[in-house]
């Protein structure tokens, strides 16, 4: 993956674009403290205008079901609302929206958290994510086989997710069982 143009371009030519949006298209040496070169700032211009248009509002929920299941309906539109409201949809959108603009993919990760029994929503950076080397981006659509997240956990909890590794888990952390 480190050598995929997928990375290329999420990492490299999204770094380039973020430097670009912060109006630091120089290298450092020309800023001074607070002081910069007078520049337009194209890229920031173009974000900042499209975001706002882009995530206005909360996207409508369509549902599409027989006739027989319209309360079903009712009852799955009214939860979708609650959940883009519960979650804030609007600004994790902005963040998607800003990340397809500069670093050509926006993901948004759906979860289900125990410990407040619901469906959360995340802006993830795709600069920290783990994509199919052989995956490509076709107009901030990502095609391959598998989206990776790295997280961390204590080797105590590895092992109760993973008993059959408890041996292996052991010696790469050396039996500090809080260690990450």
């Amino acid at each position: 993956y480190d050598n995929s143009d997928v990375k290329s371009r999420i990492v490299n030519k999204g770094d380039n674009n973020t430097k670009f949006w912060h109006n630091r298209q120089f290298p450092e040496e020309n800023y001074d403290g607070n002081k910069r070169p007078l520049t337009d700032n194209i890229v920031f211009d173009g974000v900042e205008t499209l975001v706002p248009l882009a995530t206005q509002k909360n996207p409508d929920s369509i549902i599409i079901i027989q006739k027989k299941y319209a309360e079903l309906g009712d009852k799955v539109h009214k939860t979708m609302e609650y959940l883009a409201e519960y979650n804030n949809l609007k600004d994790k959108l902005k963040k998607a929206t800003r990340n397809w603009l500069i670093r050509y993919v926006g993901v948004i990760k759906v979860t289900y958290s125990a410990k407040d029994d619901e469906i959360i929503c995340k802006s993830i950076n795709p600069k920290h994510l783990i994509l199919d080397p052989n995956g490509s981006i076709d107009s901030g659509e990502y095609d391959g086989e598998f989206i990776g997240e790295p997280m961390e956990d204590s080797a105590r909890d590895l092992i109760k997710k993973f008993p059959k590794k408890e041996k292996e888990i052991r010696e790469i952390c050396e039996n500090k069982l809080g260690s990450v």
